[in-house]
């Protein structure tokens, strides 16, 4: 019968026409006759939105299959441009299959899709060991759900310019603030691993949309970070064994560490016993070790500020505890050399290789090209600049605290430092593989993850002075390339909102230190 759901069995026109239909295919007679498109007899596609008394589980899609299979490079275009036809359906009405879909685009953009980065190679975790606990615990977490749905909806919204997508997603971003903030307050919830994801997603979105307009991304970004940093720090080190519970903590160190170095704080992990405890069940890798030695910095930057504003007029105390952190510094410079050595065993079997692998790490940036470190893959990439950030910022100090001392005791001979030690030979190395962090194939994360050691080279640039056209045009390509990608225009946005946070810490830190000197003086 024709008109009579579940009865007719016409093709679509004939059903919307109330017409009598001859089924005949592929096209039926009356719409021929009638010369209308025939809409065929496949059945459109109805969502229903159910809400049962018991939740019951969505299947995941298996993201170890998807990241396996390397992709056309215009499979992602087709995607976004296809999610830029629709608008986001309501709340109420197929949440799920826009969930799904939502969650599907935004794995496909953010992990890198080259094979060597979906394992794990050379004792480094791949990134999808992070992705996969989200997976995992979003379905039952509402918390976790709306955070990941907030980073999700404004990536794709951005990608593909879809303007409704990008307001629903700060919409959904707000929600989730709040639900994060309603779940602190409750004691059962505080110490899940849902909660500490939740606010790592929620760093993203400050990151992802960190435009002109928007207020103070970089602030945000660390006040989330610095809340993921109190919920592992009220589990303890020891919570923090178990294989989902460790990924987390391994994902939270290093945006610590940025976050304590831009601040000029000390962190709780360089204690011994949150470089010693978490790793009771499984053996660090040689980037666990790295960031552990990243981590003894920030503390050597706040000692070297306290000193600096006490230091008005030189005097023994002082000077003393400035050379005591060039001890530490050079303490720091031995763990890098002997972290470097064992990493250029790792990449290679070959002694010529080794030594040319520890020479690139060290005394001679020249001595290996760029394409030489891309085909290991994206993640002992990633390691090595992670290396020469962490280079960068400790030979930068000890050039600076050594200047100083030399400044104020011009009786001592002149200090000839190493080669190795001059911070500009780590600032071209970065200059020179930022652009692989940029290709088509290389995923969100990887950009992401490029704009800590990206920002450091361009802030020793900025102080070093010189003519940054000649010694990093390269960097200096990159920075135009990126200014005319649409897509990447967070970048430039979020490192300058990060430090725009850091000097507004730093001036409040000197404000205090001299509203502190005014009530000690004798007129008050």
């Amino acid at each position: 019968m024709v008109g009579v759901p579940g009865r007719s069995k016409g093709c679509k026109t004939c059903r919307a026409r109330k017409k009598g239909c001859d089924l005949q295919r592929p096209q039926c007679g009356q719409c021929i006759r009638s010369k209308v498109m025939c809409g065929g007899y496949n059945r459109d596609l109805t969502i229903i939105q159910h809400n049962p008394s018991i939740p019951v589980p969505r299947s995941r899609t298996d993201l170890s299959r998807r990241t396996a299979a390397k992709p056309r490079p215009d499979q992602t275009a087709l995607h976004l441009r296809a999610v830029s036809s629709f608008e986001p359906l309501p709340q109420n009405l197929g949440c799920s299959a826009f969930e799904t879909k939502t969650f599907e685009l935004f794995w496909t953009d953010f992990l890198p899709r080259d094979h060597r980065c979906s394992t794990q190679h050379y004792g480094i975790p791949a990134v999808t060991q992070w992705a996969k606990a989200i997976e995992k615990y979003s379905p039952g977490c509402e918390v976790l759900r709306s955070a990941f749905r907030a980073v999700s909806t404004s990536r794709i919204g951005l990608t593909s310019g879809n303007a409704a997508m990008t307001q629903q997603a700060i919409e959904l971003y707000g929600r989730a603030l709040a639900q994060v903030n309603r779940a602190l307050r409750d004691p059962q919830q505080v110490g899940r691993v849902e909660l500490v994801a939740s606010c790592k997603l929620l760093a993203m979105f400050e990151q992802y949309n960190s435009a002109k307009d928007r207020r103070a991304p970089g602030t945000n970004w660390i006040k989330h970070v610095q809340g993921v940093g109190r919920l592992i720090e009220l589990r303890g080190p020891q919570q923090h064994c178990s294989d989902d519970e460790h990924i987390m903590f391994i994902d939270a160190r290093l945006p610590l560490v940025i976050a304590a170095i831009g601040l000029r704080k000390a962190t709780y992990l360089a204690r011994p016993e949150w470089n010693t405890l978490p790793w009771e069940r499984k053996p660090k890798t040689i980037r666990d070790e790295l960031v552990s030695i990243f981590a003894l910095f920030p503390a050597i930057l706040a000692e070297h500020d306290t000193i600096q504003l006490s230091m008005k007029t030189p005097n023994c105390a002082e000077l003393a505890k400035l050379q005591g952190l060039v001890r530490r510094c050079w303490r720091i410079d031995q763990q890098l050399q002997r972290w470097s050595q064992r990493f250029s065993r790792q990449l290679s079997d070959s002694p010529l290789k080794i030594r040319l692998m520890a020479d690139a790490f060290t005394s001679d940036p020249g001595s290996l090209s760029p394409e030489d470190f891309v085909p290991l893959g994206y993640d002992v990439l990633y390691t090595a600049v992670l290396y020469w950030t962490a280079c960068l910022y400790t030979y930068n100090f000890l050039h600076t605290a050594i200047k100083t001392l030399s400044e104020h005791e011009s009786d001592k001979a002149h200090v000839v430092l190493p080669t190795r030690t001059y911070p500009k030979l780590y600032a071209i190395n970065i200059s020179r593989l930022t652009k692989y962090f940029f290709r088509e194939y290389s995923g969100l994360f990887s950009s992401q993850a490029i704009t800590f050691p990206l920002s450091s080279a361009l802030q020793y640039v900025a102080e070093a002075g010189g003519d940054p056209e000649v010694e990093f045009a390269e960097l200096v390509n990159t920075m135009q390339q990126l200014s005319k990608m649409p897509s990447y225009s967070w970048i430039g946005h979020f490192m300058r909102g990060m430090r725009a946070a850091c000097v507004s810490h730093r001036d409040l830190l000197v404000l205090g230190s001299t509203t502190s000197d005014s009530v000690d003086t004798p007129s008050l």
